[in-house]
């Protein structure tokens, strides 16, 4: 049953971007996914010497107003977990990218089923990167 803050939707039309922090979504990495390391958005030096810096979060994608900025994964596959706040019937995902450079770009997205009110994004920037296992 797909409700959203406004009722049922009567159309496809109508559907629910559940994909806002604002509505309570969540975005976060499988345990063997990781931020590339160049994804930096502060940092603190001294004396020119990184002594921390903070990677930018997967949770970037939903956010809205949508900033334009994508998140980096690092390697070539890896998964998003995106957790709904309540049990939602998925009818339609879309995905988009910014990312200038066509080989970051995910090539392959296995869409696992929703499970605990999360989608699995498995995520791959090169055809031969997930197997079919």
């Amino acid at each position: 049953h797909n409700q959203s803050l406004k009722g049922t939707p009567e159309s496809e039309d109508d559907l629910v971007d559940w994909a806002d922090t604002g509505l309570g979504t969540t975005v976060s990495t499988d345990n063997d996914t990781r931020t590339h390391p160049d994804a930096v958005i502060s940092s603190l030096k001294i004396f020119g010497v990184p002594i921390w810096r903070q990677l930018q979060s997967p949770s970037i994608i939903i956010e809205r107003p949508h900033s334009g900025l994508c998140w980096r994964m690092s390697g070539t596959s890896g998964s998003l977990i995106v957790t709904l706040p309540h049990p939602v019937d998925v009818k339609k995902l879309v995905l988009s990218t910014a990312a200038p450079d066509t080989a970051t770009r995910p090539r392959q997205i296995t869409v696992w089923d929703n499970v605990r009110n999360a989608v699995v994004l498995s995520l791959a920037t090169s055809e031969n990167s997930v197997s079919d296992t």
